[in-house]
C-alpha cells in the first residue's frame, strides 16, 4: 500500500526548499525576488534576493501542500503543483487570486515547466507515471507520455528553441527527452547506480544538470546525454536545482 500523501512528503522534506525561482520583475521598480514552495509549512513565499523582506503569499488549503513552481513574468502569474489534493494551481505574483486550474490526470504532481509563448504547462505526475500538458487556464488536458507503472517521472524542463522536453524517470534511473508533442523519445542518460531527481537545462552551454540521489551528487552531461560528469559531490540527499 502506498503511504499517505502527508507521509510521502514529510519523509522527503522537512526544512529544505523544494523549488525556488529568482525573478526580475517589471513591477515594483524592477524589484528582484526569489520565490519558493515551502512544503513543511504548506506555503508559497517570496523574499528579496538578499533574503530580506520574506512574504507569505499563499498558504493553507489554497497552497495545497506545494512541491514545484514556475513563474510567468509576462503574464504576472505563479504556477505550482499542489499535492493535497493533487492539482495544478496559479496566482498573481503577489499571491492574490488563487485558481485551481486542473486536478485531471494527476496523482502527486511534482514537476512543472512553462511554455508561455505556446500557451502550455507541462506537469509530471509521479504515481500514475505520466507527463501531462494543459493550457495555461487548465483546460485541454493531454497525457503526453504514459509510462509503465511505477516509472515515477519527476523533474522536467523545456528547450523551446529546439522544441524539446527533458524529464526524469526516477524509478527507471534515466533521463529522457522528446518533442513537445511526445514524439521522438530518446533515452539520454541511463547510468547504473544513479537515481536522477531534479533537472535543469543550460541550453546556451548545451548542458543538462541533475541531482543524483543515488550517490548524493550533482551531475551534468551534454544535451544529447554524452560526456556525463560529476559537478559536485554533496552531503546527504540533495534536492532541488536551479541555474544562474
Amino acid at each position: 500500500m502506498r503511504p499517505s500523501n502527508a507521509c510521502r512528503i514529510s519523509s522527503r522534506v522537512r526544512v529544505i526548499v523544494i523549488s525556488s525561482i529568482i525573478a526580475t520583475m517589471s513591477v515594483a521598480a524592477h524589484a528582484q525576488f526569489v520565490y519558493w514552495a515551502d512544503v513543511g509549512e504548506n506555503a508559497i513565499r517570496r523574499a528579496a534576493t538578499d533574503g530580506s523582506g520574506v512574504e507569505l503569499l499563499v498558504s493553507g488549503t489554497d497552497a495545497a501542500t506545494p512541491t514545484a513552481l514556475t513563474l510567468d513574468l509576462r503574464g504576472g502569474k505563479i504556477y505550482w503543483c499542489g499535492t493535497a489534493p493533487s492539482s495544478v494551481r496559479r496566482a498573481n505574483l503577489d499571491g492574490t487570486d488563487v485558481e485551481v486550474l486542473s486536478t485531471t490526470g494527476l496523482d502527486f504532481a511534482n514537476g512543472i515547466a512553462l511554455d508561455s509563448t505556446g500557451g502550455h504547462l507541462y506537469v509530471t505526475s509521479f504515481y500514475n507515471s505520466q507527463v501531462n500538458r494543459y493550457n495555461l487556464d487548465g483546460s485541454g488536458y493531454l497525457a503526453i507520455h504514459t509510462f509503465p507503472a511505477d516509472s515515477w517521472p519527476r523533474g522536467i524542463d523545456l528547450d523551446l528553441d529546439a522544441g524539446k522536453m527533458y524529464y526524469q524517470l526516477q524509478a527507471l534511473n534515466r533521463i529522457e527527452r522528446s518533442d513537445l508533442d511526445g514524439s521522438n523519445v530518446e533515452t539520454l542518460v541511463d547510468p547504473a547506480g544513479s537515481t536522477p531527481h531534479d533537472l535543469s537545462l543550460d541550453t546556451l552551454a548545451g548542458k543538462i544538470y541533475w541531482v543524483n540521489l543515488g550517490n548524493d551528487e550533482i551531475k551534468r552531461s551534454n544535451l544529447d546525454g554524452s560526456n556525463v560528469e560529476t559537478v559536485v559531490a554533496t552531503g546527504t540527499r540533495p534536492r532541488g536545482l536551479a541555474l544562474d
